[in-house]
């Protein structure tokens, strides 16, 4: 229900085609640029739909590596996600990256470190879909470069949260705003788990 299927495949001289569920309404990412900022409701909506993706992922014993708006593709009824190559099968919470991956404005922290590839996947995932979440809120990237994260990373910045907060009721005790940060921790070791995000007040 989370993912494109992909129903069969063929090849030519040249190609190898693979077909696949038709997803009319495009990709996460235009409909951002499109729309802007949305309502918590339907921001909600999107990152809960996403999270059940992720969540069925890391209990398999996969992690994604690249989350973001463009791999998530709008359907009438639902979200799907649906680019797997840079995922990877885990061996349980202590398998680690072998390289770098990702997509710049969509990095964990960690990936930017001396430490980048022995970070673990899982959380990385956390991260993303967080910004994720950001992005819907408030039709905006969290940093605006990657020194930025970077420096927050390092504890030389804080979180960038106005945008967030002009959202979200400027509380830094709402639902939505709680959820975010609790995803975007500078250590990972802080970051929600997939089935433990599923149980915030947010969802």
């Amino acid at each position: 229900k989370y993912f494109v299927k992909a129903h069969g495949w063929f090849e030519d001289d040249r190609r190898l085609y693979i077909a696949m569920d038709f997803c009319e309404n495009g990709d996460l990412a235009t409909q951002i640029i499109q729309q802007g900022p949305m309502k918590e409701s339907e921001a909600r909506d999107i990152v809960w739909q996403i999270l059940q993706g992720v969540k069925a992922m890391h209990e398999n014993g996969f992690a994604l590596r690249d989350l973001k708006p463009a791999v998530c593709t709008v359907r009438p009824e639902h979200l799907n996600i649906c680019d797997f190559g840079l995922s990877k099968r885990s061996l349980g919470d202590n398998t680690y990256t072998s390289a770098i991956k990702g997509t710049p404005g969509y990095l964990a922290p960690e990936l930017l470190t001396r430490d980048g590839q022995t970070a673990n996947p899982y959380p990385c995932d956390m991260w993303c879909l967080g910004e994720i979440a950001y992005n819907l809120l408030t039709g905006q990237s969290v940093f605006r470069d990657l020194q930025s994260l970077l420096m927050y990373h390092m504890g030389h910045q804080e979180f960038p949260a106005r945008a967030l907060l002009d959202r979200v009721g400027n509380s830094t005790d709402s639902d939505a705003f709680t959820f975010v940060t609790a995803l975007m921790k500078s250590d990972p070791k802080d970051r929600l788990t997939a089935g433990r995000a599923g149980g915030h007040r947010w969802m």
